[in-house]
């Protein structure tokens, strides 16, 4: 039961909340990942199999689930009843805000650098929040809460949309398929496959395509060391 003092929440609660939360970014994570990847292909898919795509990415949503539940935690050390942020003296406070937006200005330039643009936004996002509490003297709890949603589920969310569209921007395949009567073949980067076919990336022609599985005669790996090497090497 939440702490009435503050309306808190007790650390079996806040530890209930980690498959809970865990689960919910995992979904936010697919999301994302079909948000950067192209989002006319989410539909493709139906709710079941984006369950299934998110139950493959509940390690992600875990570990970040426990991020959050641990900063949650030690605000509730920093927040008095009132709301106030009990660091022993507010010069104190500044400096462990000032640290942190400027650890997340780093990390912002840092993934500008690399053009993980999504990455850029989600530090946008904690640096606006750094000022908000840089410039208040109190902090309610549900507020507190909001904080830690906001970052959580956008972080999760920038970093899947970040690693769908770097796979448009891979040019070596890891998967080879042979359509049926002689229609060919399609080397690219695997995404998913679900009732309708395989979810590709065609390196050749730079564009996704899903490939029905009644089309699909064999679904091959390729040997990246091979493709390293300039040679056409299956496995």
């Amino acid at each position: 039961m939440a702490d009435k003092e503050g309306e808190r929440l007790t650390p079996k609660e806040l530890l209930v909340l980690l498959p809970a939360l865990g689960s919910i970014l995992a979904i936010v994570y697919d999301l994302g990942f079909f948000v950067g990847l192209q989002a006319d292909y989410f539909t493709l898919f139906s709710l079941s199999e984006h369950l299934v795509f998110a139950i493959q990415a509940l390690p992600i949503g875990l570990g970040s689930s426990l991020v959050a539940i641990t900063i949650l935690m030690f605000l509730q050390t920093t927040l008095a009843g009132d709301g106030r942020l009990t660091f022993q003296t507010k010069g104190m406070r500044k400096i462990a805000f000032l640290i942190l937006g400027i650890v997340f200005i780093l990390t912002g330039i840092v993934a500008a650098i690399l053009k993980q643009y999504f990455l850029v936004i989600q530090t946008f996002i904690c640096i606006l929040i750094v000022l908000y509490l840089l410039t208040t003297q109190r902090l309610r709890w549900p507020v507190a809460i909001l904080f830690v949603t906001v970052i959580a589920v956008s972080a999760i969310f920038f970093v899947g949309a970040q690693l769908g569209h770097d796979i448009k921007l891979k040019t070596a395949p890891n998967s080879v398929i042979t359509m049926s009567e002689g229609a060919g073949e399609y080397r690219g980067v695997f995404i998913r496959n679900g009732e309708r076919g395989i979810l590709l990336f065609d390196t050749d022609a730079r564009h996704l395509v899903l490939l029905p599985w009644g089309d699909i005669k064999r679904v091959e790996s390729v040997d990246r060391a091979a493709v390293a090497a300039g040679e056409n090497k299956l496995r």
